[in-house]
């Protein structure tokens, strides 16, 4: 994995960890093709599309599992 998936995924397990978060989501403009890539390759699911200040995004979201760390 790229060191960004690596962020992430330590980003992820810090806010599990310290938060108990279940879920975390991303917003993504919908023409940003690497972006969301890179995104749905480290777990994250198209959840809607929506327009923030007139701009086309994606929402996406990571769901955990009770005992993923």
């Amino acid at each position: 994995a790229g060191i960004a998936s690596q962020v992430l995924d330590l980003a992820s397990i810090e806010l599990r960890l310290r938060w108990d978060i279940r879920c975390v989501r991303a917003i993504v403009k919908s023409d940003n093709a690497a972006s969301l890539f890179f995104f749905r390759k480290n777990g994250y699911v198209d959840r809607s599309m929506l327009v923030i200040n007139g701009t086309d995004c994606v929402l996406l979201n990571r769901f955990f599992a009770e005992n993923e760390k």
